[in-house]
């Protein structure tokens, strides 16, 4: 929570347990990007752990209008392109640093979403406060990609498919509102159906995309088994 900072706390960085550096510097060279850019919050790029030349994350791009999000060079190889310093929507997060003065100014994570979208949504709320995302190519850490839940798990679908209904009621303006449910219902679920029957447990599966996207329960969710 907010209060629990040290006087002399200036950034707060956040990272998931699968995360890790391969021995690599990660503190020094956020505390200088930091004093350079002290009004962002700062993600580095992410690759994956067992295949450390593809990327998972260099920043992160949004659609105002549907919102659709993006992880940019996901499942790409790295490369020059993305060694480029550069500002952005959101970073991932499974690892970002954000500055006191913006968690005293925003607030703290929405408990609403438990899983997915929450650094997004953070993020967006931080922009309207006057705070960018900036990706730092420079620095680079090791992501287990869905190591904590399981990716195409039955948790993975329920939150994914809530959790952008929520977002859209969240963050999409008025006047885009109608687009962003045709996305949601036309798009969005069926997508994740069709996903989710190639699933390792499919009925489960399809089960918690249609609960996601009917429920008007927020934050963490008790799962029963599901035949």
């Amino acid at each position: 929570t907010k209060s629990s900072f040290a006087k002399d706390v200036d950034l707060v960085i956040i990272s998931n347990p699968d995360v890790s550096f391969n021995n690599q510097p990660v503190i020094a060279p956020l505390q200088l990007a930091h004093l350079g850019s002290p009004n962002f919050i700062l993600g580095p790029k992410i690759v994956k752990k067992n295949i450390p030349w593809e990327i998972y994350s260099a920043g992160g791009s949004l659609s105002r209008k549907t919102g659709l999000t993006r992880l940019i060079g996901m499942n790409s190889r790295d490369g020059e392109k993305y060694n480029q310093k550069r500002n952005c929507d959101f970073v991932n997060g499974s690892f970002m640093a954000i500055p006191k003065a913006c968690l005293e100014t925003v607030g703290d994570w929405s408990e609403e979403y438990f899983l997915y979208f929450e650094e997004v949504d953070f993020c967006i709320r931080a922009s309207k406060a006057g705070f960018g995302s900036k990706y730092l190519p420079e620095i680079i850490v090791h992501h287990e990609v869905s190591g904590s839940i399981g990716f195409h798990s039955p948790v993975y679908f329920y939150y994914i498919s809530r959790n952008m209904r929520f977002f859209q009621q969240n963050h999409i303006e008025k006047q885009h509102l109608i687009l962003a449910r045709i996305f949601y219902y036309g798009f969005w679920i069926p997508l994740h159906i069709v996903l989710a029957l190639g699933s390792p447990s499919p009925f489960s599966c399809v089960f918690n995309v249609l609960s996601g996207a009917l429920t008007r329960s927020k934050g963490r969710h008790e799962f029963q088994e599901q035949p």
